[in-house]
């Protein structure tokens, strides 16, 4: 399943220096775009696991740092899935994420890519 977010998440570098009401604010808008997008497609519920991949496009070329980026939009991403009930926790248990791809596009968008896996991808240590 693929949905697309019409923005770009924060970088960590940007978020961390945000008051704590405007990290609320940007995280509550994630979480519920995301959820919407997920309920309109008919997205799965209850994965044993997943793995998530997204490409961020933006409209200038830059360098940025694809870990600044992942940072914000998978723990708003993470969370979102809890809440609609894709995955019961947001562990290694049940999701992987590949690393964030950055572009340069004709808009800021995020596009994330969904696939359920078949949970060999996790592996605990003990």
């Amino acid at each position: 399943m693929k949905i697309t977010i019409p923005t770009t998440p924060p970088s960590i570098n940007q978020y961390q220096h945000w008051h704590w009401a405007e990290k609320r604010k940007e995280k509550q808008y994630w979480c519920i775009e995301i959820w919407a997008l997920l309920k309109l497609n008919g997205h799965p519920k209850n994965c044993r696991h997943i793995n998530v991949s997204a490409d961020i496009y933006f409209t200038t070329n830059r360098r940025r740092d694809s870990q600044n980026y992942a940072s914000t939009l998978y723990k708003f991403l993470d969370d979102a899935l809890v809440t609609a009930g894709v995955i019961p926790d947001d562990t290694a248990e049940y999701i992987s994420h590949d690393e964030p791809v950055l572009s340069v596009g004709d808009k800021a968008e995020t596009v994330i890519e969904i696939r359920e896996s078949d949970g060999d991808v996790y592996r605990q240590t003990i």
